[in-house]
């Protein structure tokens, strides 16, 4: 038997469980996949949730409090379409930023970042790659934010080698985003 939910369990300095958290039902599925302290000490999540498609995966943000109580939920519905929130991190205004993989019609080329407000309320959101067709981001790994407030993506993604028409090799990835969410390289 597979088991459908996320787990989260605090622990102080010696592994002694503070308090747990299981999220979902054990039947839908429940996949998180990142995780970040919050400023007002709770923490945030994202990942994957079938709740509202039973087909294909959403993207889900979930905010509990210091004491692992859920404030808030959203599930990022498209239809006929698996999508993953991978990575998200707090920022020191109580918004937050969330990197998606695959949230579009059109898979292939979809790494996205979405700015979040202290309620999980879409601010912006930012597709990268949508003008390269031989580009196809494959898994993308980490987000980081920088000193000066940007936000950098790395994981690997399919193009060609020169004179190849097909994108059939790996390669590094890195997208490096101003604070707005527009690409600088």
């Amino acid at each position: 038997t597979v088991m459908k939910i996320g787990w989260i369990i605090k622990t102080d300095i010696n592994g002694t469980v503070l308090w747990d958290k299981k999220l979902g039902d054990g039947i839908r599925q429940w996949a998180l996949f990142g995780i970040d302290r919050t400023p007002d000490g709770g923490i945030i999540v994202t990942g994957a949730s079938d709740t509202l498609d039973t087909e294909w995966d959403d993207p889900s943000v979930i905010k509990l409090s210091a004491c692992g109580e859920v404030e808030w939920c959203h599930v990022f519905h498209t239809d006929n379409d698996p999508d993953y929130g991978i990575k998200i991190k707090a920022l020191p205004d109580n918004t937050y930023i969330l990197l998606l993989l695959y949230w579009d019609v059109n898979p292939s080329n979809s790494v996205w970042l979405m700015h979040l407000d202290e309620y999980g309320e879409v601010i912006w959101d930012q597709r990268y790659f949508q003008t390269d067709p031989m580009v196809h981001p494959y898994n993308v790994t980490d987000l980081k934010i920088t000193p000066e407030g940007h936000y950098l993506v790395t994981g690997t993604g399919y193009r060609p080698v020169s004179g190849q028409t097909q994108p059939d090799w790996v390669w590094p990835m890195m997208i490096m985003a101003d604070s707005t969410g527009e690409a600088v390289w």
